[in-house]
Parts: C-alpha cells; sequence; structure tokens
C-alpha cells in the first residue's frame, strides 16, 4: 500500500467557494433573492408597523447571510431552513390562534 502525508494533499476549495465553478455563483444569485425578499418584507412590516415580525425577518436575514457565508457553520446550512418553517408554520399560527382565541 503506498503512503500519502498530508503534505501532498491539497485541500480542495468547496464548490460554493471556488469562483472558477458556477457553484458559488448559483449560492451568490440564490442568497441574492433571499435577501431581496427579505427586505421586501422587512420594509413591509415596517410600513404596516408589525413590530414582532420585523424583529424576526431582520434576525433571520441576519443569521441566514452568516450561516450561508460562514465556513463553520456548515451543520445550520442543513437545520436553519427546517426551523425557520417550524417557527413560521407551527409556533406563529398556534401563538396566532391562542390570540384570537383569548382576544376575540
Amino acid at each position: 500500500m503506498t503512503e500519502t502525508s498530508t503534505e501532498e494533499r491539497k485541500p480542495r476549495l468547496s464548490h460554493a467557494r471556488d469562483l472558477s465553478r458556477p457553484g458559488f455563483y448559483v449560492k451568490l444569485v440564490l442568497m441574492a433573492l433571499v435577501n431581496a425578499f427579505g427586505i421586501y418584507g422587512i420594509m413591509a412590516s415596517y410600513a404596516q408597523e408589525q413590530w414582532g415580525i420585523l424583529i424576526f425577518l431582520v434576525a433571520t436575514l441576519v443569521v441566514a447571510d452568516y450561516i450561508y457565508f460562514s465556513k463553520r457553520a456548515l451543520p445550520a446550512k442543513y437545520l436553519f431552513p427546517g426551523l425557520i418553517f417550524l417557527l413560521v408554520y407551527q409556533i406563529f399560527v398556534m401563538g396566532m390562534t391562542a390570540y384570537v382565541a383569548f382576544t376575540n
């Protein structure tokens, strides 16, 4: 068997970080769309004076940008979308239902 030392191997860049491959540009375009929709939601919630939604959108946008542009947050790239959908479609709906039930 041949032995390979760690000095001979060069670490490969991720397809999402190598500027010569299309993965980086796909990630950049997708994150630009996420940021565009996030900023639109922030402006709309500010215009309607929905402060809770505004804070949630700002925090979500900042965390999403950190996660998807950081080298250290690889597991979070898989957990983040599921957690956001959980918050929006389960927790928010239950909270809004309770709010309407007790204030109507």
